[in-house]
């Protein structure tokens, strides 16, 4: 799992990473909640 190798520590990094994933699978509730937040950074409407 690359975000879980990456870790939401390394923000820019962890930007990218959400920024270039298609599909999300087998993720903890927060892992879910970092991508959430990643998501309306990078200027997405999330719902």
């Amino acid at each position: 799992n690359q975000l879980a190798e990456i870790g939401s520590a390394d923000v820019p990094q962890f930007l990218e990473a959400v920024k270039s994933a298609t599909v999300f699978s087998r993720v903890a509730p927060l892992q879910k909640l970092h991508i959430v937040d990643a998501l309306i950074r990078l200027g997405h409407f999330v719902a």
